[in-house]
């Protein structure tokens, strides 16, 4: 039997960051989780979506995704919809029932219009294509938000 903290072996690993802001001034009216497997992605969008002002957090493993959104509750998640362990589809279903609120905008570089609707049909509010400037995505999430 494995120990608690011994991590899964099938398991890729994974890398769990958190920004919060400096100062109360500061504070963030909204909070994000990234998830997706390529770290250049992960950090670019973590430093990207901070600036702008959000709380951010990321992981590269949808397990651990799935546990700090049943633990934090963010209001958003993007997750990119090419996880090898879970399909992006399977992790908005997941989301959906453990923390209802948190609304999710899945990224792909398959997007298209079929894929949006499948999305759409699964309770994600949005589905952007890969790649993608970072403005692009923030208007969608100023868009979920209703900002």
């Amino acid at each position: 039997m494995r120990e608690q903290d011994e991590p899964c072996p099938e398991a890729e690993p994974s890398v769990e960051i958190v920004r919060q802001p400096s100062s109360e001034a500061d504070a963030p009216l909204h909070t994000i989780h990234l998830l997706d497997h390529d770290s250049e992605i992960l950090l670019s969008l973590f430093d990207f979506l901070s600036n702008a002002g959000f709380t951010v957090s990321a992981t590269s493993n949808a397990g651990d995704a799935l546990q700090y959104v049943t633990r934090e509750h963010p209001d958003v998640l993007i997750a990119s919809m090419e996880m090898s362990e879970l399909p992006g589809l399977e992790v908005l279903q997941r989301v959906r029932e453990l923390s209802p609120s948190t609304r999710v905008i899945l990224t792909s570089v398959r997007a298209d219009w079929y894929g949006y609707e499948d999305v759409l049909r699964h309770g994600g509010a949005d589905l952007v294509a890969k790649p993608f400037k970072g403005m692009i995505l923030l208007r969608a999430v100023e868009r979920v938000l209703g900002s």
